[in-house]
């Protein structure tokens, strides 16, 4: 959960000042997907995981989808002039 928070603080910071590519946003938020990828890697190989990702993958998904809804409808919505 660690590489969570440490990835969003980078992306928070990054569009706080507009510079993506400063160190100070792009080392927490490389840190952030690498303990990220390092957890999910454990939990796929571990014998009892902290979280099934086998069955998260599916729920994943499915709220991936729901997020992504308004990107879509928000263009058809909006008022055309």
């Amino acid at each position: 959960m660690v590489g969570l928070a440490l990835l969003l603080f980078g992306l928070a910071r990054g569009g706080e000042r507009g510079d993506v590519g400063a160190p100070g946003t792009l080392v927490p938020a490389l840190t952030g997907v690498l303990l990220a990828a390092v957890f999910v890697r454990r939990a796929l190989t571990a014998r009892e995981p902290l979280l099934g990702f086998r069955v998260a993958y599916s729920v994943a998904a499915g709220l991936l989808a729901l997020a992504l809804l308004p990107a879509f409808l928000l263009p058809a919505c909006w008022p055309q002039p």
